[in-house]
């Protein structure tokens, strides 16, 4: 793997020793002052080595956040690239900082604090991390044709308590989530929005009655197309269609915003990595895909996420996944999409047999439990955790997870 290393220059000593250590494992690690040769446009060569990385690895220190220093200047650039840096940025705290004065980019994925040698613990996370693909399907790996996006509609609001059924169970519908795009009106629709506000409130009350805490109570939602433009930072990503959550916001391509799942499913992506702390090797696992889809889909009470999306990304169905499906794991391919799907179908195979408040708190239970060990195999604690939950969730997950052979 390709990985750009930015460190201020008082932090050489760790640079260097991570750089040997990651290039005896095979990586390619770009260093400045051994990368860039004299002359020539210093800036352009540092943006086209970030183009080439897969990992964008970044020394936490009192200097390398210091205003006018040029590791910031290298945040950007990778910021630019990727406004969802789940799977791509890792940063690393080498000298204590406080945490408000972290850059709010490298706030919104966990932070990886060394307790013993920096080293060792850079490259056992460096050793699970795989880039996220935002919505791209496994059976797919080109993505769908790209329209130009922009800033089409923004709604912020708080996010209350609410009121919701006894299920948790809000409609999927497959009506478009602002109306008509904002090449055919100019304007919003606001009621649309308003749904989405209130799926959203109802969604993050369910969340907190099965088990999570401190959820993000102010969340501002956007809607993009080729018609207006994205955010300064995040200009360079408006030709892409995806959906992502960034620092406080939600950003929804208007040709995925027919899904509710999709605006939910980023939601959930925000609250498991924020309930993870510091174990970032969490957000590269397909546990944590699965929880993305599964409760999103155990909450609207429908299987399929991206539902009316599937043509988008050149599916030949009219979903992204599907969770009703008995899929076994060493079936699929090695990739967290596709094992994140065998894992939500053990679960929702569970729910249908024995409800939704039988199941719902085991998965987040199992997750609070992963995201706590220091094993190696987070999946393996994660399967663990399900098949020690009590009767009788506990039992119907560990049958599952010995039918589809996933790790426990």
């Amino acid at each position: 793997m390709k990985i750009f290393l930015s460190h201020a220059s008082e932090q050489r000593a760790d640079a260097d020793r991570l750089a040997i250590a990651l290039q005896a494992r095979g990586h390619q690690v770009f260093l400045d002052t051994e990368d860039l040769s004299p002359g020539g446009d210093y800036q352009s060569r540092i943006e086209d080595a970030i183009a080439a990385c897969a990992l964008f690895c970044f020394l936490i220190s009192p200097q390398s956040i210091a205003p006018k220093r040029f590791t910031l200047s290298e945040l950007n650039i990778a910021r630019r690239r990727w406004p969802n840096p789940v799977g791509r940025v890792l940063p690393v705290m080498v000298e204590p900082v406080p945490m408000d004065a972290v850059p709010a980019y490298l706030r919104s994925v966990s932070i990886l604090q060394p307790e013993g040698d920096l080293v060792a613990d850079v490259l056992a996370a460096v050793g699970v991390i795989r880039p996220r693909q935002a919505w791209q399907s496994p059976l797919v790996w080109a993505g769908a044709a790209v329209v130009a996006a922009v800033i089409a509609g923004v709604l912020v609001y708080p996010l209350a308590s609410g009121w919701m059924s006894s299920d948790g169970r809000e409609a999927a519908t497959s009506t478009p989530a602002a109306g008509a795009p904002p090449g055919d009106a100019p304007g919003l629709s606001i009621p649309a929005l308003d749904r989405v506000r209130d799926t959203l409130t109802r969604f993050a009350a369910y969340l907190e009655s099965i088990g999570f805490r401190d959820l993000d109570r102010r969340v501002t939602v956007h809607l993009y197309s080729k018609d207006s433009p994205l955010p300064d930072a995040l200009r360079d990503q408006s030709d892409t269609v995806n959906a992502f959550y960034y620092d406080h916001a939600m950003y929804v391509h208007w040709s995925m915003s027919s899904d509710m799942s999709v605006f939910l499913r980023e939601y959930t992506h925000h609250v498991l990595m924020q309930a993870a702390g510091a174990n970032p090797r969490a957000g590269a696992t397909a546990v944590e895909s699965a929880l993305a889809d599964y409760l999103p889909a155990s909450f609207l009470g429908s299987p399929l996420i991206g539902e009316g999306l599937g043509r988008l990304f050149n599916l030949p169905t009219s979903y992204i996944r599907r969770l009703d499906n008995t899929l076994q794991y060493d079936e699929v391919q090695d990739e967290s999409h596709a094992r994140g799907e065998v894992w939500a179908g053990a679960l929702w195979s569970c729910r249908q047999m024995h409800g939704q408040s039988a199941v719902d708190r085991v998965p987040v239970q199992g997750w609070f439990a992963m995201v706590a060990s220091q094993n190696a195999d987070l999946d393996a604690r994660f399967g663990a955790a399900l098949a020690a939950a009590p009767a009788p969730a506990g039992a119907c997950l560990a049958d599952e997870t010995r039918q589809r052979r996933l790790p426990h």
